[in-house]
């Protein structure tokens, strides 16, 4: 009998566990709108005459509105196919938003912080003494607040491992403050080592906070995991916390990756805390991603942009200043080290920082463009923009993964090998597993590194950040990756993408709702 009611504990404890009420509540949400659907047809004509206006009006709202064009497409799609449920469809899906809650505090955050991160007019001088072909770039991200730093130490890591170590004996050294915000925290070695620091560090006084995306870890940590930590004295803060609702509001996530120890050194890149990035774990094949370490200046832009998510979930005023610590004085014969601008991208604003970015990367290379993207899911606009490059002349390579990580995701990918390779733009794919790295380089001279993926998601719904770089001491390096990379990977050729009838009209079904994936 006890061994019974044991079991039945553990089968209930599973039952009950928050992943299988989400699935459920979402379950039922969809046969409740097929429901609606079909007895609208069948049983109730005014109902359906209702739900059609609906979608003629959807319709019309979805035309009109500024957004970009591939979103629209989509669902006027599922809109044609179901003219009574895809309009109650669109209803529910975008009857909430972020920007009701969270904007506002956003605004009120950046109003507090900009004082602390006003432009050095030395700094945008030198620049401009320079003359670098990306002077556009830098006045567009000073305009929207993210000033240009001289550069300090500016260190790539090629790899995951190398981060982690790195990232661990800096906060090792921390004496006054730990900040760290990603979009995966996962249980896992990785996850031990670090959690194992902070909690020494919050016990010896140290300041630790911490902000993860809830989607991000959703099957990676426990339940109410961020209470947990707060109670060891790592302040939480759960990101836009999932729940089982149809919504726009869960596409919004928070992408970040940074860590910022005691406002002197700042890292980002596209290394989350899971023991994939750091090959701990092999899930498809080896994991190849990549990071930044800043000093300086340009860490105030990271602490910055931290603070500005924290304010916005946290309503207890913290004191500012104490996280600026005054950046010494660039001395007159100081060499050159070049420069660095650290940016943020979010889905409220209307402004794709991100995808700004690459694209004029892109419009003012001369030489070459060498990219590396886990995904390649865009827009008409940045193709167009990736064939023109390579039409005009300039190398343009992209560097994908050679195993994937979502095979739906991957086979959309693929659909847009034929035209840029058709326009001259090199695709490779890295044969030993899943590349996870988000690198642009252009001309020896440009380069940025960050969380920003080349799809929809990354560049218009996520939250974002990147280092965009020049002359620096970190642009060797990259290029020595990429040299690596090349080695390593397998260039597709045209005759290499086979077609059929049934080939095009799945991909053409792929990138018609490519937006949703």
């Amino acid at each position: 009998m006890a061994k019974t009611q044991i079991r039945w504990k553990r089968w209930m404890h599973v039952l009950f566990r928050r992943r299988v009420l989400v699935a459920l509540s979402l379950l039922v949400q969809f046969f409740v709108f097929a429901f609606m659907y079909l007895t609208g047809i069948a049983a109730v004509r005014w109902l359906y005459f209702a739900l059609t206006v609906l979608s003629v009006l959807a319709v019309m709202f979805i035309i009109t509105r500024r957004k970009q064009d591939a979103y629209k497409l989509p669902w006027l799609m599922l809109i044609a196919l179901m003219p009574a449920f895809g309009g109650l469809l669109f209803l529910i899906v975008h009857a909430q938003s972020l920007s009701g809650r969270i904007v506002r505090r956003l605004a009120e955050a950046d109003a507090l912080l900009a004082p602390y991160l006003q432009q050095d007019e030395g700094a945008a001088a030198r620049y401009a003494a320079a003359k670098p072909a990306a002077g556009q770039r830098a006045r567009y991200l000073s305009l929207r607040g993210f000033p240009i730093f001289d550069a300090d130490d500016t260190v790539f890591f090629p790899s995951g491992e190398a981060a982690f170590a790195a990232m661990c004996a800096e906060l090792r050294r921390a004496e006054h403050f730990i900040f760290l915000e990603y979009f995966i925290v996962a249980e896992g070695e990785m996850w031990d080592e670090i959690h194992a620091i902070l909690r020494e560090k919050a016990a010896a006084g140290v300041e630790v906070k911490l902000i993860y995306d809830d989607m991000g870890s959703f099957f990676r940590l426990p339940y109410r995991y961020d209470r947990d930590l707060t109670a060891e004295g790592i302040e939480t803060i759960l990101f836009n916390p999932f729940r089982p609702v149809i919504s726009t509001i869960q596409n919004n996530r928070d992408h970040r990756k940074i860590m910022v120890v005691d406002g002197r050194v700042a890292f980002t890149g596209g290394i989350n805390i899971g023991d994939e990035y750091i090959n701990r774990v092999e899930r498809c094949g080896h994991w190849n991603d990549v990071a930044m370490m800043v000093t300086g200046g340009a860490v105030r832009a990271f602490t910055a942009i931290f603070l500005e998510m924290w304010l916005a979930n946290c309503r207890n005023p913290i004191p500012l200043a104490r996280y600026f610590p005054p950046t010494p004085p660039r001395l007159p014969d100081a060499p050159a080290r070049g420069f660095i601008q650290p940016y943020a991208d979010m889905p409220l604003d209307g402004e794709a920082i991100g995808a700004w970015v690459y694209d004029h990367i892109l419009r003012t290379a001369s030489d070459y463009v060498w990219i590396t993207t886990p995904y390649l899911i865009i827009d008409d606009a940045l193709c167009t923009t990736l064939q023109l490059a390579a039409k005009s002349g300039v190398d343009v390579r992209i560097v994908l993964p050679g195993v994937p990580d979502k095979k739906l995701v991957y086979a959309t990918t693929r659909t847009y090998f034929a035209p840029l390779i058709e326009a001259g733009v090199k695709i490779y794919t890295y044969t030993p597993g899943f590349l996870h790295a988000k690198v642009f380089l252009c001309d020896d001279r440009v380069a940025t590194v960050g969380t920003i993926n080349m799809d929809y998601r990354s560049l218009y719904l996520h939250f974002e950040c990147g280092a965009w770089m020049t002359d620096t001491e970190a642009i060797p390096d990259i290029r020595r990756y990429f040299c690596g990379l090349f080695a390593a990977s397998r260039q597709v050729k045209a005759e290499d993408l086979r077609t059929s009838p049934p080939r095009w009209l799945t991909d053409a079904l792929l990138q018609l709702f490519a937006p949703f994936l």
